[in-house]
């Protein structure tokens, strides 16, 4: 599995150099309250995204057409690889526990429904449930290719980062929001995600700010060159290698 893949994105490394491989880039950044959580730069090139985290210093890469993502730690030198498939299979596994034995919240997170509204005049997107609710500041893409693949990398980023984050929940309720987007040809802007709660105090609200970049110049393409020569240089180890130290640590 390694070879094939490392040798597709090898070739998409030398096809990134160029100023046209690069179609748009993403800054994001989640808030909880006023306190930054996570900040995350990604470049989407020749069919794949390139996610880096700002901390700690990670990154994905994410082979769209292939359905793949290598894993990459540079503090440890190492890199994993996912399938698509493998990551869905992990995903219908919880939802087929939320069903059986989670809580009522579980089950919700596990078949999803919300009550969608679109307000034509500024175009933000509104998802509501008992349990959890959306709201979406929405733009329009630069065009169609760029909101299919914005799209194809949340579905798979959302599995990989329910993989590799020990006692996440399942990812269709993102999955929801993704697909309404997509379903009216809009890009998320600014997500508000509020978890409810009857419990006064165990409610979550969480704010994920999203900057499109459509001109990308030499300076956001240089990550790329790190990124090929870490896959070539890495050692290769299981998904469950590389996420063990990980999980020794939230255990602790």
């Amino acid at each position: 599995m390694g070879g094939t893949l490392l040798r597709s994105l090898m070739i998409g490394a030398a096809t990134a150099a160029s100023a046209a491989a690069v179609d748009f880039g993403v800054e994001s950044k989640v808030f909880d309250g006023g306190d930054l959580v996570s900040s995350s730069s990604t470049l989407f090139a020749a069919g794949k995204a390139y996610d880096r985290l700002a901390e700690p210093d990670e990154a994905i890469v994410c082979d769209l057409a292939a359905g793949r993502v290598v894993l990459l730690d540079p503090r440890r030198k190492l890199r994993a690889e996912i399938t698509a498939d493998a990551a869905s299979e992990f995903c219908e596994g919880l939802r087929r526990r939320a069903r059986a034995n989670g809580s009522d919240y579980l089950k919700f997170s596990a078949d999803p429904a919300f009550e969608e509204s679109l307000d034509a005049e500024t175009q933000q997107l509104v998802l509501t449930s008992p349990w959890l609710d959306y709201r979406v500041r929405t733009t329009a893409p630069k065009d169609a290719e760029a909101l299919r693949h914005y799209h194809e990398f949340a579905r798979l980023q959302s599995m990989v980062n329910t993989v590799i984050n020990p006692g996440a929940a399942p990812p269709f309720a993102r999955w929801k929001l993704n697909e309404a987007l997509l379903q009216r040809q809009l890009l998320p802007e600014e997500v508000v995600m509020r978890r409810k709660s009857l419990v006064p105090g165990f409610g979550k609200s969480l704010r994920a700010e999203h900057h499109f970049n459509w001109r990308i110049g030499d300076a956001e393409r240089r990550p790329l060159t790190v990124i090929h020569v870490q896959i070539a240089h890495f050692q290769s180890i299981s998904v469950a290698e590389y996420l063990r130290p990980l999980v020794g640590k939230n255990d602790r």
